[in-house]
């Protein structure tokens, strides 16, 4: 299994935390699993670019979190009226987390520390490559990534109880809710909302509290038609 090629190099991030961009990654069955911090269910899939294996196992305090979550759409060839109509879409979210930083007391809780988020990285993806070459112009869905905004989660279970949260409200039906902060012992959960038309997609990466790249599960609810929530 291999993830998307990096994007150039980002520049430092607040405080002098370097933001760090995400790596290619070519992983082994065996690596596809919590404890590496990479899991597939479905249609969606998570990986964490960092920190490494390696980094975990000598100390990844001082090492930034970055971490991605997938989700792709296809109606597929044999449903498509033909080849060149098959709807192939992914969409990628990525997310920057500093090194550990002490923070203040949080409410019920003493003082510890937390990695902040930094940035978020969005990709929308299409495939074009059964479209008829001798068309110049894309099908209607390749342009429908860039349609309504997001209208929040499906359902807000993985978040219930969170605080600090906050919520991104994108073009092409696309709702993220992701906590600004992820302290150590705390469990948390980063969301991914998609509406692609036909089907709606909810990805949750959960963590445990060691925010160390490892994640307790990933879980993909998938909705079609009438069972879509506003």
């Amino acid at each position: 299994w291999e993830s998307a090629p990096a994007p150039p190099p980002a520049p430092a991030g607040p405080e002098g935390t370097a933001r760090l961009a995400r790596s290619p990654l070519c992983l082994a069955p065996r690596e596809m699993r919590a404890t590496f911090g990479h899991m597939a269910v479905g249609s969606a899939y998570t990986c964490a670019h960092s920190p490494t294996t390696a980094e975990r196992v000598s100390g990844s305090e001082g090492v930034p979190l970055v971490i991605e979550i997938a989700v792709s759409h296809s109606l597929g060839v044999a449903a498509a009226a033909s080849p060149a109509a098959a709807q192939l879409q992914r969409v990628r979210c990525t997310f920057g987390y500093s090194a550990l930083v002490d923070v203040g007391q949080a409410p019920g809780a003493g003082a510890g520390r937390a990695r902040k988020i930094e940035w978020v990285e969005i990709s929308r993806e299409t495939v074009l490559a059964l479209q008829s070459s001798s068309s110049a112009e894309l099908p209607s869905w390749a342009t429908s990534l860039a349609g309504e905004a997001g209208k929040g989660l499906y359902d807000p279970e993985a978040q219930r109880g969170a605080s600090g949260l906050y919520s991104l409200y994108c073009p092409g039906g696309l709702t993220i809710v992701l906590p600004t902060q992820l302290r150590e012992g705390v469990s948390a959960a980063v969301s991914v909302d998609w509406d692609a038309g036909g089907m709606r997609y909810q990805a949750d990466r959960k963590f445990g509290g060691s925010h160390d790249g490892s994640l307790l599960a990933l879980e993909l609810t998938e909705a079609e038609g009438s069972d879509q929530r506003d």
